[in-house]
């Protein structure tokens, strides 16, 4: 059986008015390229939560629920790069650490592990 591989989506918007969610085809063109079936992994409402280092479990039990649903149907979860981090990705990343479910992140989507985890991030600019 091919795995399972639930790719989180990013929110990105075009203007204020509207967000959109997206996933990268390289990304899933990869997974399929290599025999795995890859599903999103959807966020759990419209309202784009930028964050940095510091992060909440700010769902409604519903929402998160919803969440941990979509993560259980896979065998893996990729968190996709981009230019910034939701706090729902924190979310998935230390729901898959807790659980011993793999995860791959990806550029930005290695920063969102740091965060889950308790660790912090520095821009090499600033440094």
């Amino acid at each position: 059986m091919n795995p399972i591989i639930g790719i989180v989506s990013k929110h990105y918007t075009k203007d204020s008015l509207r967000p959109d969610t997206y996933i990268r085809d390289e990304v899933k063109q990869a997974i399929f390229d290599n025999g795995g079936v890859c599903i999103g992994i959807l966020p759990p409402d419209s309202d784009i939560k930028r964050i940095t280092d510091y992060w909440n479990y700010d769902l409604s039990k519903n929402e998160y629920e919803n969440l941990i649903t979509q993560i259980k149907l896979c065998d893996g979860i990729i968190i996709q790069g981009g230019s910034c981090s939701d706090n729902y990705e924190c979310i998935i990343a230390k729901y898959c650490y807790d659980n011993d479910i793999p995860i791959l992140g990806i550029c930005c989507g290695q920063n969102i592990m740091v965060r889950a985890l308790g660790g912090t991030t520095k821009n090499v600019l600033d440094v």
